[in-house]
């Protein structure tokens, strides 16, 4: 051991005089350290009690070296245009020695968990250190209480070590881009190991000063020197840091700048102005503007608290606020430091205190009364109620009723003060108010039938080692409680490896919970709160009368739709076909213009379908539409001709136009396909359309009545009646007399006996398409209702068709002779 103690003893001088001697290679330098390192380590591992002592000698050495390299480096660059290679041949050795650092002390930690296994903090510090070496962690020895407590002393410093080198490496600028994230990661794991010192957080409060972050660099300091175990020379940085704000506030960079619609903006300004209200609070001088200041600090809050993330910062401003009145407290009640700058520096942070906890109630409070009055909630999961405003003011909300059960006494003895009575008063009615709305919204017994978390989230394990809210005289009770399992052993971190998180929203009722609880303790252990419980409500002051909780509002009754009865269907029927009477237009009538006419057919149809559909589909008075046979060889007559089958003139084309035309002799019906308006129909033409005076012989009628649909184009395919459309259902035609006899029947449709006049046609011979169509209008002179219905040569070859379909004498009657109007009666 002695031969140990001095080869480092010599390892320790040689190196410091390799460092003074300018004109000693460095890489010599490199290698005596390399020496030195080793022979640290295997005493630290001997003698684990003399491991500060040993640590510091070597971390000496470190800094004097680094010291060297820096000031080197520095003063080449004053100067880079005639030093530009021996400036980048300075900043490859700085960075190598820093990089041989930084691999030392990582597998410093690493060799720490293999030697001393069984530590979890030091394996989960290992494993992110090294991620490689989690599993030979577990081979070193079996350690007792004060073994394990000097490895993890041992190990926080190295941490910090690791991260003062990395934050030269970002500070000197020895890469391309300066990065202080691998400092604070390292600074941030030393606080996992041990959040009672207060060397970890200064030392990122020094990175938030590199960076500007005025409200990072606050937090850390007073997290420093408020710790269990304070690093004073924090308080002294703290103040400059306070003198710096000041300053930059008078020269407008206090709320740091960013470009035209920066989102940011209003967050920034929510952070300058909370800085500047307690860089001139902490004088205890009186303060100009005062109100208008803090009124601007939380008008801005609460906007800020609806329309963008803000957790990570409003906690780290909670911490703030909660630091300051702690530590003007502290120095109000030193005798020496009584003074009236104290005192009322004291009364500045305390205000600010209650109306900061008071704007996060009233914020809760809004998103409480919005979820009691949405009818989609009602019954649903607590989980679906939690807003996300909600769940980012829970955290701070948690934070502040832990230092108001802490702080109790206090805030009930300054509520007679003139400068605090207000706010205090408004304070305690706000907070029973969301006491009885999170009771009503997140009952008691339905949160603690959830899912409970076991493990500390993200505002306890910043409060771990935060002396404010550690007040030694509530050991035992709900604050304590609140960090401790039932075994009195600390409860793990969110962030721990064997921890399975939640969802937030488990989280946030988690949080729901521990408000309650904070307000349970309040009302039932404390003397003097005007905090009551009655019955399952909270109410500010005894006799207060409650007042009326929010509910979703009631949705008018519904009425249920009366049944529809045939008879009302059926008076309903009488009084449409009443209408639709009046609307055809009888023979005498003026003839309407072709756009009203169009309009008058389009009512009709939609008239038409309505009646159809208010009775049944099964109406006997409803004929079946007969099957429209395929048309294997349609015939189309093409040209400037077109040929007429609906009684509507010929356009006039002029002598100039006369093409010649071969004789048509269709084996089919004639198909057109050009689309016409029946706007343009003589009076007599409309005749024939006039309904009948009984209801069969109309019903029979209304099938070929062109007023409905005869806008639209007709198909390929045959039909009794070109451009016109039947009202009736096409259901039942696969069962008409036609289609049972269509396969042995000739198709009556193919023979065109079925248009008056067609044997003429087929039979002549015309030089034009002209001629043929002057004949065709001929024989379509008469109504082509009557002509079609009555025409006894179109059924010759048709027996079995139903009178009952078409009637008697059309194309498909069983009896030709017989006259439709005689076989209904007319």
């Amino acid at each position: 051991m002695d031969e140990l103690l001095a080869k480092e003893r010599a390892s320790n001088e040689y190196v410091r005089s390799l460092q003074s001697n300018p004109s000693t290679p460095f890489k010599d330098v490199l290698d005596a350290f390399k020496q030195y390192r080793a022979t640290v380590q295997t005493l630290v591992f001997e003698k684990l009690a003399d491991a500060e002592r040993l640590e510091s000698r070597l971390w000496q050495q470190h800094t004097e070296t680094r010291q060297t390299l820096a000031r080197t480096l520095k003063d080449l660059r004053k100067m880079p245009e005639q030093r530009i290679v021996e400036t980048r041949v300075a900043v490859e050795m700085y960075l190598r020695f820093i990089k041989q650092s930084i691999s030392f002390y990582r597998g410093y930690i690493h060799h720490l968990s293999t030697r001393f296994g069984g530590i979890p903090e030091l394996q989960a510090v290992a494993h992110q250190v090294k991620p490689n070496s989690a599993a030979d962690a577990d081979t070193g020895m079996s350690v007792d209480a004060e073994l394990r407590q000097q490895v993890l002393n041992s190990c926080y410093r190295t941490l910090i070590y690791l991260g003062d080198l990395c934050r030269y490496r970002a500070t000197d600028h020895l890469d391309a881009q300066q990065d202080f994230g691998p400092a604070i990661g390292f600074y941030s794991l030393a606080c996992t190991i041990r959040s009672d010192s207060g060397w970890s957080y200064h030392q990122q409060g020094v990175v938030a000063l590199e960076q500007k972050d005025y409200l990072r660099a606050i937090y850390y300091l007073y997290r420093s020197f408020l710790a269990p175990e304070p690093l004073h020379m924090a308080k002294r940085n703290l103040a400059a840091q306070f003198e710096k704000a000041n300053v930059a506030w008078e020269r407008g960079e206090l709320i740091a700048r960013g470009p035209p619609h920066d989102p940011a903006a209003g967050e920034k300004a929510l952070v300058g102005y909370l800085v500047r209200l307690h860089s001139m609070c902490v004088k205890g001088e009186p303060v100009r503007g005062y109100e208008e200041l803090l009124h601007e600090l939380l008008t801005r809050l609460k906007s800020l608290l609806h329309q963008r993330p803000l957790e990570s910062k409003l906690q780290r401003m909670t911490f703030v606020n909660i630091s300051a009145q702690h530590n003007a407290m502290e120095n109000y009640k030193v005798l020496a430091l009584q003074s009236s700058q104290n005192e009322q520096a004291f009364y500045y942070s305390m205000h600010i205190n209650i109306v900061f906890f008071t704007t996060l109630l009233e914020t809760l409070q809004t998103e409480l009364v919005v979820a009691a009055k949405n009818p989609k909630l009602v019954g649903e999961e607590l989980s679906l109620k939690v807003s996300v405003t909600m769940a980012q003011v829970l955290p701070a909300l948690v934070l502040y009723s832990n230092w108001l059960v802490i702080n109790v006494h206090l805030v009930l003895g300054l509520s007679s003060n003139a400068f605090l009575t207000a706010s205090i008063e408004r304070l305690w009615k706000v907070y029973a108010e969301d006491l009885d709305m999170i009771s009503f919204v997140f009952p008691i017994w339905d949160l603690e039938d959830c899912e409970q978390v076991n493990y500390l989230l993200e505002e306890s394990v910043e409060k771990l080692g935060f002396t404010p809210l550690l007040d030694p005289q509530n050991v035992g009770d709900l604050v304590h409680k609140s960090l401790h399992d039932s075994l009195g052993h600390l409860k793990l971190r969110f962030s721990d490896a064997t921890v399975t998180r939640l969802g937030p929203s488990d989280e946030a009722l988690h949080r729901v919970l521990r408000l309650l609880e904070a307000g349970s303790y309040l009302v039932t252990n404390v003397d003097g709160t005007p905090l009551f419980i009655r019955g399952t409500r909270f109410s500010f002051g005894e006799d207060t009368e409650l007042r009326a909780l929010p509910r979703p509002p009631t949705p008018p009754p519904v009425e249920k739709p009366k049944p529809l009865s045939y008879a009302a269907a059926a008076s309903k029927k009488q009084a449409i076909t009443k209408a639709l009477s009046a609307a055809i237009i009888r023979p005498g009538a003026t003839t309407p213009a072709p756009s009203h006419d169009d309009q008058s057919v389009q009512r009709a149809d939609q008239l038409h379908r309505m009646v159809d559909n208010l009775v049944d589909d099964d109406d006997p008075d409803q004929p079946v539409t007969p099957p429209q046979q395929q048309s294997n060889h349609n015939t189309v007559i093409s040209g400037t001709n077109d040929v007429l089958i609906t009684g509507l003139s010929p356009p006039d084309y002029g002598s100039a136009m006369s093409p010649s035309a071969t004789a048509i002799v269709p084996a089919t019906a004639l198909v057109h396909e050009h689309k016409r308006s029946y706007g343009s129909r003589s009076k007599e033409d409309l005749s024939a359309f006039s309904p009948r005076p009984k209801l069969a012989a109309d019903r029979v009628a209304s099938l070929w009545s062109p007023s409905e649909g005869n806008s639209q184009s007709q198909s390929r395919r045959g039909s009794p009646a070109l451009h016109v459309r039947s009202p009736h259902q096409r259901q039942s035609s696969s069962a008409s007399n036609r289609s049972a006899a269509s396969p042995q029947l000739a198709d009556s449709w193919h023979s065109g006996d079925g248009v008056p006049g067609f044997k003429h046609i087929a039979k002549g011979s015309f030089s034009n398409g002209i001629a043929a169509t002057g004949l065709l209008q001929q024989g379509l002179a008469s109504s082509p209702v009557d002509r079609v219905l009555s025409s006894p040569q179109q059924v010759a070859g048709n027996q079995n068709a139903s009178p009952l379909l078409f009637g008697r004498g059309s194309i498909w009657s069983a009896n030709p002779s017989a006259s439709p109007r005689a076989e209904f009666g007319g």
